[in-house]
């Protein structure tokens, strides 16, 4: 598949030159680079399943019997890092259309079963191609499944059977718990004004206000941040929020929390400062806890109707810190959180590649990232996140602001 890699690394290659893959070109640029990494992903995604179908062929998938199971199939879960691993994984897998049955029951080569929990059907078609004959589209029921794997190999797999059936047994060990979630680990709890406060378990450690929602102006551009002389900053903290079970069940348990702070619209014209007007900007952010795991997951939605600022996410460590360690494109750098009196112009945002660590006597805490490069951190140990930054100008000239 070289030439296939080949073609798609080109590709890539087409969305890298400076203004372009740094977001700061004009957005008749940026439009233009969607294709390119849409296909990208397309083959990567096509050799990823001729790889895994490859691998697979040459495993003994031979089901387990139950006699109550409609229909079984294969499930072959990978463990692509260098360690051992005990993960859940969400995941989807077709059976034949059926309204009656709702519950899939997953077992090891053992028989024993493995944690399961079905979070969704969907009645859909299927594609079928053959060698031999034209492609027809086959009924099928997809469920989107979450289950709990243990002692997966090191860049190794393990086969199971995933089977229909129409009830499973309770099993209890429902991860929701009044007003949060809770695992083997962690403890989360979303208090009222949407702040999450997070038990560890482990080291009897507690970190308060974590993910409130900072919002400053922004007169700059794609390049700089120029922050307004006369600012008008607007927190989340001490709000009100509405919250929701989404999900809940022994491998995956899943909340929304929503704020909806009020932001100036825009910049006022001579640019000193934030408008008088505003518009409620209601911002989604769905916390989900998994089985086992010592991490919690935010997906954030934004419905941004503002210009003229930066919103930013914020994770408290709860103690001073005086640098934090960020991943780059060749490693790691701790980088001091103090400014150099040499430097007094310098900017206090820092780049990131997948993550941010912040540490101090007896605590720590890592922020994660998908997609997000941009962070901050204060010598109060507030880590936070640039989630937007809503801008007017390509490029504007500062010296005229004087």
């Amino acid at each position: 598949d070289r030439d296939f890699l080949r073609y798609a690394w080109k590709l890539l290659l087409q969305n890298h030159p400076h203004d372009s893959i740094c977001g700061c070109s004009i957005d008749q640029v940026h439009r233009e680079m969607l294709p390119r990494f849409a296909q990208a992903q397309q083959v990567g995604e096509e050799l990823l399943q001729r790889s895994m179908g490859h691998l697979a062929a040459r495993v003994d998938t031979r089901a387990a019997a139950n006699p109550e199971a409609l229909e079984s199939t294969a499930l072959i879960v990978h463990n692509p890092l260098p360690r051992p691993r005990s993960d859940a994984a969400i995941f989807e897998i077709d059976f034949a259309r059926r309204d009656d049955y709702g519950a899939i029951e997953i077992i090891d080569s053992d028989g024993a079963p493995v944690p399961a929990q079905v979070l969704s059907r969907a009645q859909c078609m299927r594609k079928q191609l053959s060698p031999i004959d034209t492609p027809q589209d086959v009924p099928v029921s997809r469920y989107t499944v979450a289950a709990y794997f243990r002692d997966l190999p090191a860049c190794g797999y393990r086969a199971y059977t995933a089977r229909l059936m129409r009830r499973l047994p309770a099993t209890g060990g429902d991860m929701a718990i009044v007003g949060g979630l809770e695992n083997e680990q962690l403890r989360v709890v979303v208090a009222p004004d949407g702040t999450l406060l997070i038990s560890d378990k482990r080291s009897g450690q507690i970190y308060e206000r974590l993910n409130f929602f900072r919002d400053e102006g922004d007169i700059g551009d794609q390049y700089n941040y120029y922050k307004p002389v006369a600012d008008t900053t607007v927190e989340t903290l001490g709000g009100g929020a509405e919250v929701r079970l989404l999900a809940s069940g022994p491998v995956v348990a899943e909340l929304e929390v929503v704020v909806r702070p009020r932001l100036p619209i825009a910049a006022r014209a001579d640019r000193t400062g934030r408008g008088d007007e505003s518009v409620e900007t209601p911002i989604r952010s769905r916390i989900r806890l998994m089985r086992g795991s010592d991490r919690v997951e935010i997906t954030t939605t934004i419905d941004n109707t503002a210009r003229d600022h930066r919103l930013r996410a914020v994770f408290p460590l709860g103690a001073p810190v005086a640098s934090a360690l960020a991943d780059t494109t060749f490693g790691a750098v701790d980088r001091p959180v103090a400014i150099p009196s040499f430097w007094p112009f310098a900017s206090r945002d820092r780049p990131h590649r997948s993550f941010v660590d912040l540490r101090s006597e007896g605590r720590g805490l890592a922020v994660l990232s998908r997609g997000l490069y941009e962070h901050d951190v204060r010598p109060d140990g507030q880590l936070e996140l640039t989630l937007l930054r809503c801008v007017g100008h390509l490029f504007f000239d500062f010296a005229t602001l004087e």
